[in-house]
This record gives structure tokens, sequence and C-alpha cells, in this order.
């Protein structure tokens, strides 16, 4: 193949008009993955207390959380129109905000929910 002077004249104008851009995109990528590769993920213990209740104790700078879960039966009173949750565990019934406002009183938020069927898991956390 070959080429005449006005193509490599034009392959030279190319390159170094795009060069700088592909070096600072390579550079971009390479600083990237080195910043991305020395992160370590915190290392964290799991503790189960003689309550069922799963700690998490963080190791390094950061803030150690409880974890509760309630798993309870949940439906629509009829006559008022209220969510009632029963608690699997123990039975107890209770309007969703009674359940809710206890929790809430002893120190713990809300943190996530799970729901399969009737069936719900409140996910609970506080500070430890």
């Amino acid at each position: 193949m070959n080429i005449n002077s006005s193509t490599k004249e034009e392959i030279r104008v190319n390159i170094k008009k795009y060069l700088p851009l592909v070096i600072s995109l390579f550079l971009v990528v390479v600083v990237g993955f080195l910043i991305m590769s020395s992160c370590k993920p915190k290392a964290v213990e799991t503790v189960v207390d003689e309550n069922g209740e799963v700690i998490s104790e963080s190791k390094g700078n950061y803030d150690p959380w409880q974890y509760k879960t309630v798993t309870a039966n949940c439906g629509v009173d009829r006559q008022t129109g209220d969510i009632i949750c029963t608690r699997v565990k123990d039975g107890d019934a209770s309007q969703i905000n009674n359940l809710l406002s206890s929790y809430g009183n002893e120190g713990w938020e809300l943190a996530d929910t799970l729901a399969t069927g009737d069936v719900n898991t409140f996910i609970f956390k506080r500070l430890k």
C-alpha cells in the first residue's frame, strides 16, 4: 500500500490534534484505577446478643450501629381503615403507628421494611 504525502500529512495533523486528548483520558483512567484500588472496605464484626438482636461493631472511624428486626403480619382493619400488625414472635397486635412509636421511644429508627405477602419485616437501627 502506497500512501501519498498529503495523506501522511493528514495523519500527522490528526495525531497531533487528538494525541493530547487520548493521553489525558488514559491518565484519568489510570489515576481512577489507582484511587479505587487503594480504597478498602470497612471491616465489620457481627455479633448476636441473647435477645437475637444483631449488633454490628465497626472497626475504624465509623459509628457502631445495633440492628433489630420485627416480623409481623399486617393488614387493614375493615372497620377503622387502620393498618394492624400482629407480631409473629409474641402475637402482640397493635396499630402500625403504635408499633413504630414504641420502638422509636426506645431510640430505634426504622431503617427499612421487607414485605412478603401479609408478612412484613421491619428493620430498625440505633447507635450502640
